[in-house]
């Protein structure tokens, strides 16, 4: 086996989304190796169900648990805000709730970031500082060469190898990763990544 990356640019703006769904993906395989009971029942539980649909779904109880949080809140607080003195307690329980519903509402209609998104980020930029580089896969390992040194990793001491449509992201040794963009192979990925699955974990 003998594949190449030649990678002399690298397009953050267009690779970023995808770096972020790779390091969520190592995340989640951690976390299965970890807690693999925990994970065979939440894929028991949402087996054939599309993940983006039940987070939307998750979402959405949210969103109605906090109005309900705000209707409630506003039982209490109109009749105790006619009669404080003898309604003080409810006026200040059905306060109480306007605020958390408020919040809780507000916190939901905002935008979810990535919690991938900044080391994403600062994966892509760390990949600027070794560019240009040469990467090679022979059948006994992966060699780096970049800023005129060359580093040898034998497969088993590779983590993972996370298959993106524009990239592959590999972690390896202690704390390594690097990011590969598939348009730089000289080469098939598909027959790439068929030849690893030989000797290291490959996800999607």
């Amino acid at each position: 086996m003998n594949y190449v990356f030649e990678i002399r640019k690298l397009d953050k703006a267009a690779l970023q989304r995808q770096a972020c769904a790779a390091l969520n993906k190592r995340a989640e395989l951690l976390s299965r190796a970890q807690h693999p009971k925990l994970w065979k029942r939440s894929d028991r539980i949402n087996a054939g169900k599309n993940p983006e649909e039940i987070k939307k779904k998750q979402r959405m109880r949210s969103r109605l648990l906090s109005l309900c949080v705000i209707v409630l809140g506003a039982f209490l607080f109109v009749p105790g805000l006619m009669n404080p003195a003898e309604l003080m307690l409810p006026l200040m329980a059905g306060a109480s709730g306007m605020i958390v519903g408020l919040f809780s509402l507000a916190a939901n209609l905002r935008p979810r970031k990535d919690p991938f998104d900044q080391p994403a980020r600062a994966l892509l930029n760390g990949m600027e500082g070794i560019i240009p580089a040469k990467v090679t896969f022979t059948d006994e390992a992966m060699t780096v060469e970049a800023n005129d040194t060359s580093e040898t990793t034998p497969y088993d001491r590779f983590e993972y190898v996370i298959d993106q449509p524009d990239l592959l992201l590999i972690t390896f040794g202690l704390q390594s990763v690097i990011v590969l963009p598939k348009k730089d192979l000289t080469g098939s990925a598909e027959e790439l990544l068929d030849a690893l699955k030989e000797k290291t974990t490959v996800a999607k």
